[in-house]
């Protein structure tokens, strides 16, 4: 306690137990109080050295001298303290258990606070070298024509920013994805692939990334920087904790309208993610992402290399365009004229 700033902090403490300490100085106290375990001993120990003095000036004589073990006869019926200054007895002892609770509050965070730091800490466990699994649902008032994928059993797989789909088609597994550079891949047949590039990708195909392309450390830090959060333990599950977060008017992805995050309360990862959006003409639609499988992280299935056996075939902007379109309708479904842009050369 050399420091001359805690100096200050021990005179606006003395002065706020008085009462007399002004509100512009009681905000930085707080913060001090925050973030100074040092000065939260000091603080305590004042508190309870003022209310043991304020209580030894409350007690009669008799009790007095007890501290100073004295023996005192027993008092008279006469003699025996007031209702008055019994409660005064009372009261100064109430002060430590006051001062406690003040002190939890102070240090309390806020609501805002505590979701921030609960997805700071779900940012972290992102960072696992494990890659996790979620079963989707689509939930909307009307079908997209464009969108003939929820209709089938997928499974999206992330880890950190990268996800790829698994697509069940009729016993007909396969997968699709992006890169971090924001080309895309779909995977014909075990030695064909298709790659396109970010400039070739087309509305419809960059809806389905969109809505899809499950990317958790990108929507954290959305969520951090241009959400309202809230946060909640779940009223089934008490070892769940449920964070909301609402975006606010000109989020740069206008689109995406509020997400939920179901996360587990010891380790913070991801349990479910609920994601509001605007679909298509403006109807909403709602998708869930529910965690089924957790394993160790597989790098190589996270590009279209991973996914084929030599010798093997890739179909990019120079070769096949017409090959190209077919397996995207055969495997994207409906609106197979709107996934590429077609006339973009470097």
């Amino acid at each position: 306690m050399t420091d001359p700033q805690h100096a200050i902090w021990l005179e606006r403490i003395a002065r706020y137990i008085e009462g007399t300490l002004p509100a512009e100085e009681l905000k930085p106290l707080e913060e001090a109080l925050r973030t100074d375990s040092a000065l939260r001993r000091v603080y305590l120990e004042y508190v309870n050295l003022d209310a043991a003095l304020a209580a030894s000036a409350a007690l009669p004589e008799h009790e007095f001298a007890g501290f100073e073990e004295k023996p005192v006869e027993r008092p008279s019926a006469r003699n025996r303290p007031t209702a008055r200054r019994r409660w005064a007895s009372f009261a100064v002892g109430g002060m430590a258990v006051a001062a406690a609770v003040l002190i939890v509050v102070l240090l309390a965070p806020s609501p805002e606070v505590r979701a921030d730091q609960t997805l700071r800490e779900a940012e972290q466990a992102l960072l696992l070298p494990v890659e996790r699994g979620y079963a989707v649902e689509v939930r909307r008032a009307t079908d997209d024509p464009d969108d003939t994928l929820s209709k089938r059993r997928m499974r999206v797989w992330t880890h950190g920013d990268r996800f790829r789909v698994e697509v069940d088609q009729d016993n007909d597994r396969w997968s699709w994805g992006r890169d971090l550079d924001g080309s895309v891949w779909v995977v014909a047949t075990q030695q064909r692939g298709l790659k396109i590039n970010s400039d070739e990708v087309g509305p419809a195909l960059q809806r389905l990334c969109d809505r899809y392309g499950l990317q958790p450390r990108s929507l954290l830090n959305d969520m951090l920087t241009d959400a309202d959060l809230n946060q909640s333990h779940s009223e089934t599950k008490q070892e769940t904790l449920i964070l909301r977060g609402q975006f606010r008017t000109g989020f740069r992805r206008q689109w995406l309208e509020s997400t939920e995050l179901e996360l587990d309360a010891a380790t913070k990862s991801i349990q479910r993610f609920t994601v509001n959006r605007s679909g298509p003409g403006g109807d909403r639609e709602t998708i869930i992402f529910t965690l089924v499988e957790t394993r160790p992280l597989d790098q190589a299935l996270y590009g279209l290399e991973g996914h084929l056996t030599r010798p093997y075939e890739i179909l990019d902007r120079n070769s096949k365009p017409g090959l190209r379109r077919m397996i995207l309708g055969n495997r994207l479904g409906g609106g197979n004229h709107r996934w590429l842009i077609t006339g973009n050369k470097p």
